[in-house]
């Protein structure tokens, strides 16, 4: 359980340094619901009337943008194998990613929800309700989007039987040259202080 809440605790952490891509998904779901109010026009009985469905479509596709980095990143810098050999089944790593997502997308997503429903005119009668559909709407979209994201990572993991030569990580990492297919990186210290073993370090 530790090594599970440590895993979230992690995603957490990654989510606020590249923050960007949660601020993204939820100034996409403002806009969009924007430019619904803006092209349909001010009436409020037509607005309150299609105001559950845009929203939910919405959350939807905002809900998506993230994910592309949900498992992608960590398995091109290898830290995803290093998840798999912590002692935490790969459902385990998964669903701690995933749970990750859901906080750092869907909940934002949830909590931004009511005042964008107001603002399409829905009866404040009617947010709670439409909140109370959303919360495992948008768990559902995590869940759904998570499992998409994992399988379709590009590129082959290294086997463990006959590992490729040069750098093991080089038939799936994006920035992989010529020297990574010949030559294994030594492990060296960055200005940051950090350990790595790659001829193309980057920034965490």
């Amino acid at each position: 359980m530790t090594k599970f809440l440590a895993l979230i605790r992690r995603e957490l952490i990654l989510a606020l340094r590249h923050a960007g891509d949660s601020v993204a998904a939820l100034l996409f779901f403002i806009i969009a619901a924007s430019l619904f109010a803006f092209a349909i026009g001010p009436a409020p009985t037509v607005l309150s009337g299609i105001a559950p469905g845009v929203i939910w479509v919405i959350a939807l596709l905002a809900a998506l943008l993230p994910l592309n980095r949900l498992f992608a990143a960590d398995y091109e810098d290898g830290a995803l194998d290093q998840l798999m050999v912590s002692g935490l089944p790969a459902s385990a790593v998964a669903f701690g990613k995933i749970i990750g997502h859901w906080l750092t997308t869907g909940l934002p997503l949830l909590v931004i929800a009511g005042p964008v429903a107001i603002m399409l005119r829905l009866d404040e009668s009617a947010v709670p309700q439409l909140l109370l559909t959303l919360l495992p709407g948008t768990i559902l979209l995590s869940l759904v989007g998570g499992m998409s994201a994992a399988i379709t990572l590009a590129g082959d993991p290294p086997s463990p039987s006959n590992p490729p030569g040069g750098c093991p990580f080089h038939p799936r990492c994006g920035y992989a040259t010529e020297v990574c297919k010949t030559t294994k990186p030594s492990l060296a210290v960055q200005p940051d202080g950090r350990l790595t073993a790659c001829f193309h370090p980057r920034p965490v």
